[in-house]
């Protein structure tokens, strides 16, 4: 369980930060494309880091709900409720895997 629930965390931090990677990219250096690689690249240190792991993912976690939340307002002016409710899920999960 431990593997998947860590392959899991890297999985979606290497996702994370390869599109906040490709928004860079095509938009040009903005805030949140850099904090979303800078989020994703903690969340994959999260990983190795045994003392404070799941303190750092929780903070990634909450994080990548309020960035994700950020660019929905500013990309397309409304919040997305069934995504941000997936992503809860998603987390909550998770965070209960790390504590398992």
């Amino acid at each position: 369980m431990e593997i998947i629930v860590y392959s899991l965390i890297c999985m979606y931090g290497i996702l994370t930060m390869i599109a906040g990677m490709v928004q860079w990219k095509e938009k040009g250096l903005s805030i949140r494309s850099l904090l979303f690689v800078v989020v994703s690249l903690g969340m994959i240190a999260s990983v190795f880091i045994t003392d404070m792991r799941l303190s750092l993912i929780v903070i990634c976690f909450i994080c990548i709900h309020v960035l994700a939340l950020w660019e929905g307002l500013q990309t397309k002016s409304k919040v997305s409720y069934s995504h941000h409710i997936f992503r809860f899920m998603f987390h909550v999960m998770i965070v209960i895997g790390v504590i398992l």
